[in-house]
Protein backbone atom coordinates (compact mmCIF):
# COMPACT_ATOMS: atom_id res chain seq x y z
CA UNK A 1 0.00 0.00 0.00
CA UNK A 2 2.45 2.53 1.15
CA UNK A 3 4.21 1.47 -2.01
CA UNK A 4 1.73 2.48 -4.68
CA UNK A 5 0.76 5.77 -2.76
CA UNK A 6 4.73 6.56 -2.99
CA UNK A 7 4.30 5.46 -6.69
CA UNK A 8 0.88 7.33 -7.25
CA UNK A 9 3.10 10.38 -5.66
CA UNK A 10 5.63 9.91 -7.93
CA UNK A 11 3.68 10.20 -10.97
CA UNK A 12 1.44 13.50 -10.42
CA UNK A 13 4.81 15.05 -9.02
CA UNK A 14 5.97 14.16 -12.24
CA UNK A 15 2.93 14.94 -14.65
CA UNK A 16 2.94 18.54 -12.61
CA UNK A 17 6.89 18.59 -13.80
CA UNK A 18 6.32 18.13 -17.32
CA UNK A 19 3.28 21.08 -17.51
CA UNK A 20 5.39 23.19 -15.51
CA UNK A 21 8.16 22.31 -18.31
CA UNK A 22 5.96 22.67 -21.44
CA UNK A 23 4.60 26.03 -20.29
CA UNK A 24 7.97 27.35 -19.73
CA UNK A 25 8.79 26.18 -23.27
CA UNK A 26 5.46 28.06 -24.48
CA UNK A 27 7.15 31.29 -22.20
CA UNK A 28 9.43 31.00 -24.25
CA UNK A 29 8.49 30.99 -27.45
CA UNK A 30 6.22 34.28 -26.97
CA UNK A 31 9.27 36.00 -25.10
CA UNK A 32 11.22 35.18 -28.55
CA UNK A 33 8.52 35.95 -30.52
CA UNK A 34 7.76 39.51 -28.61
CA UNK A 35 11.37 40.07 -28.97
CA UNK A 36 10.88 39.92 -33.15
CA UNK A 37 7.87 42.09 -32.91
CA UNK A 38 9.50 44.96 -30.60
CA UNK A 39 12.58 44.98 -33.01
CA UNK A 40 10.41 45.68 -35.75
CA UNK A 41 8.88 48.22 -34.40
CA UNK A 42 11.35 49.90 -33.25
CA UNK A 43 12.72 49.91 -36.79
CA UNK A 44 9.14 51.27 -38.00
CA UNK A 45 9.48 54.10 -35.34
CA UNK A 46 13.16 55.20 -36.37
CA UNK A 47 11.50 55.23 -40.37
CA UNK A 48 8.72 57.10 -38.84
CA UNK A 49 11.29 59.51 -37.11
CA UNK A 50 13.58 60.04 -40.47
CA UNK A 51 10.31 60.92 -42.50
CA UNK A 52 8.79 62.97 -40.18
CA UNK A 53 12.19 65.17 -40.06
CA UNK A 54 12.66 65.19 -43.98
CA UNK A 55 8.74 66.69 -44.48
CA UNK A 56 9.20 68.79 -41.50
CA UNK A 57 13.20 70.05 -43.32
CA UNK A 58 10.48 70.44 -46.27
CA UNK A 59 7.98 72.60 -44.76
CA UNK A 60 10.34 74.99 -43.04
CA UNK A 61 11.61 75.74 -46.74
Amino acid sequence: MIKANIEAAIEAKTKERDKIYNDLNRIDSLIEKLKVKKSRLLDRDTDLYYEIEELEDELNK
